[in-house]
């Protein structure tokens, strides 16, 4: 063996003899922290195990929050005309779950205590159930799960979603910041939406928007803002119908552009910028 072949080998052992130093250390830390690795979105079906049945008196109750790993959200409507919060969640007995009401919020939780590697569970089901006249805020954080919320027009939504889709009804305001997921919203006054993969598709804004997208579709069917907007797309395309009385700034680096609405000399304007994709604007 030559000199320069036992010295690539060696600095070829010493990169390993590193990186295997590094993943020990993160495995120490993850365990000692956070209980280990969870891969719950890897999903072995649905559970159908009555995990917890409870319900709260609406009085004075301003915040309903959900915590959850592995877990679709649904958040309807109740139509017995109860003052009531209901909470049905169906989980595998290892997921751990809670539903409190603390002040003048009410808490959810269901994740699996993972004490070191978990390759998955049988997926969750939260339902809450409550009067549409809701004034309060939702807010929510998933990492792995489909959310279909009803219409709310009182209420305000605080969306912090992983991995799944989001259908989201009518309410007063959204803030949402989605890793990787269809979005679909039929309307709030102010929407600030985030996501990083996956398309977005909003029925009607009445205020504020503001809309970043690294990658993925956005498309808007009815705007009437009254405050300065925007729309940010870095890969893929904008498509907004009926985008109302505003000035509409274009600005795109690949991709053809086409805007045949809007007002030049309106106080309201309307920022759309893209990377690369097709800007259409009507």
């Amino acid at each position: 063996m030559t000199k320069n072949n036992r010295g690539g080998l060696i600095a070829g052992i010493i990169v390993l003899f590193l990186i295997a130093a590094s993943l020990g250390v993160f495995l120490v830390f993850a365990i000692g922290h956070f209980g280990g690795f969870n891969f719950g979105g890897f999903s072995l079906g649905e559970s159908d195990h009555l995990a917890l049945e409870k319900e709260f008196e609406l009085d004075n109750v301003n915040l309903i929050s959900s915590d959850s790993d592995t877990a679709n959200i649904h958040i309807s409507k109740s139509t017995d005309g109860a003052e009531k919060v209901k909470v049905h969640i169906l989980a595998e007995e290892k997921v751990k779950v809670s539903a409190e009401k603390n002040d003048s919020s009410i808490d959810i939780y269901a994740k699996e205590e993972c004490h070191f590697i978990c390759f998955g569970q049988k997926k969750s089901t939260i339902d809450i159930v409550l009067p549409e006249n809701y004034e309060g805020d939702f807010k929510i954080k998933s990492d792995a799960g489909d959310i279909d919320i009803d219409d709310f027009e009182k209420a305000s939504l605080e969306l912090d979603a992983d991995a799944g889709n989001n259908k989201i009804g009518k309410l007063k305001a959204i803030a949402a910041n989605v890793d990787t997921g269809k979005v679909e919203i039929k309307g709030a006054e102010n929407i600030n939406v985030e996501i990083d993969a996956g398309d977005l598709r909003i029925n009607e804004c009445t205020n504020k928007l503001y809309v970043k997208n690294d990658t993925g579709n956005v498309e808007i069917d009815n705007l009437s803002i009254k405050e300065d907007s925007t729309v940010i797309v870095d890969v893929g395309n904008i498509k907004i119908n009926n985008v109302g009385d505003v000035r509409v700034d274009v600005d795109k680096s690949v991709g053809n552009s086409s805007v045949n609405g809007g007002n030049p000399k309106a106080d309201v304007n309307l920022t759309v910028k893209a990377d690369v994709g097709n800007i259409d604007i009507r």
